[in-house]
């Protein structure tokens, strides 16, 4: 059984939820989450907008980034579209 609220400790910067717990522990694991949600959304706009696979196909063919590489991904990206099959 818990105290009662009135007998709960709350001392600087201690929320009184939470005994123990400071408001600063529970920003700092708020922004945490917030920094694994901003990683999250950058992946997926990566991946969208064919960054990821662009820097797979430079890894994969051992190329640096320059006009010619990125020719040549467009143009292998092109035909992997085509040889996919297709429905109806």
């Amino acid at each position: 059984m818990s105290p009662p609220a009135s007998r709960i400790r709350v001392g600087p910067g201690l929320r009184p939820g939470r005994p123990g717990r400071s408001v600063f522990a529970a920003i700092a694991a708020g922004l945490g989450k917030l920094r694994t949600a901003g990683w999250l959304l950058m992946a997926a706009l990566l991946e969208i907008f064919d960054e990821s696979s662009y820097r797979r196909f430079l890894a994969k063919h051992r190329l640096n980034a320059s006009r010619a590489s990125y020719s040549a991904f467009l143009r292998e990206q092109e035909t992997a579209k085509m040889c996919r099959l297709r429905c109806c």
